[in-house]
């Protein structure tokens, strides 16, 4: 099932802030001299970030092993949060790994206290029969023995940005254009020709601070904003048409080295415009080498970066 979103849903979230405000306001009477912080506090006290702070593992997301027998979540509660082990086959939960024993080991490591119930590692992947467990902490890779919680730094070969989930493939963007590449074997395939600035595949709107680096000249290759299936047989990404949309200039007074100005220009869309940045989307067949248009038509992208894809 294909789910995406942009900044249609935050606009739809201030729009219920600024409802409930005028809702209340009609049942309280007051004048403009009786608001106090009290009021701003209350409002604020109703925005998504702190609602949501309220609310604990109501989405819990899976990260499945391999072969797709297990999983592990994290978990939040009152404290902090933990990790946890899924078995859907014996129908059983259960803590992940020690948490105590493994915060000890990262603070003897660290040579400083790390806390049990906000352990600061990344999760890499969990071994098919859940005896290991892959994961970095400050800027180091570790294998965590999950039969009896020992501890060994390990060496890895991450793959590039954009890689597939079985590390066979990656997608990048080359003048405006998608193109594929086997990691294996090193050969590309251009699955696309007619990108061109301000309306290319896997291109998300810049940022201030990406329009002032790409001020420089454009990458000639950089990882593609794609969506892999978890078989790694297709992906999904999209294409901004924002050619008519009107722009905003950046200007860096003293950059380094040259203290001469050096200015940036990018698309951004204003309340009122009538051509704002458009996004359609695309499905990539691996075994096929194909890209095909998804049968959607094209929704407004609003803000920095591109639409959210899920599989």
């Amino acid at each position: 099932m294909l789910k995406y979103g942009s900044f249609i849903k935050k606009a739809g979230r201030v729009t219920f802030l600024v409802s409930a405000l005028a809702t209340s306001s009609q049942a309280i009477a007051f004048s403009p001299e009786s608001l106090d912080a009290s009021f701003y506090d209350r409002a604020a006290a109703a925005l998504p970030q702190n609602i949501g702070k309220l609310i604990k593992n109501a989405a819990p997301q899976p990260h499945w092993a391999k072969d797709g027998h297990l999983f592990w979540y994290k978990r939040e509660d009152a404290l902090g949060f933990s990790f946890m082990l899924v078995d859907p086959d014996k129908m059983t939960k259960q803590p992940l790994f020690d948490h105590v024993r493994l915060a000890e080991k990262l603070g003897e490591i660290a040579g400083k206290p790390v806390e049990a119930d906000a352990l600061p590692i990344t999760i890499k992947t969990l071994a098919s029969d859940g005896h290991s467990l892959d994961f970095s902490y400050d800027n180091i890779s570790w294998r965590l023995d999950l039969t009896d919680q020992s501890l060994a730094q390990i060496e890895t070969d991450e793959p590039p940005k954009g890689a597939s989930p079985d590390k066979r493939w990656r997608a990048l963007v080359r003048r405006h254009n998608l193109v594929l590449e086997n990691l294996e074997t090193g050969e590309q395939t251009t699955l696309t020709s007619d990108g061109a600035n301000c309306y290319g595949y896997g291109e998300p709107l810049p940022t201030p601070s990406e329009a002032m680096a790409q001020a420089d000249g454009p990458d000639d290759d950089k990882a593609a904003d794609i969506f892999w299936a978890s078989d790694s047989r297709r992906l999904l990404t999209y294409r901004i048409d924002c050619r008519d949309t009107g722009t905003l200039t950046l200007v860096l007074s003293t950059p380094e080295p040259t203290k001469r100005p050096k200015t940036a220009t990018y698309p951004y869309a204003l309340s009122g415009d009538t051509h704002v940045p458009m996004a359609s989307l695309f499905a990539v067949d691996i075994g096929t080498k194909s890209l095909k248009k998804i049968d959607l038509a094209p929704f407004p992208e609003l803000y920095y970066g591109g639409p959210w894809l899920e599989w």
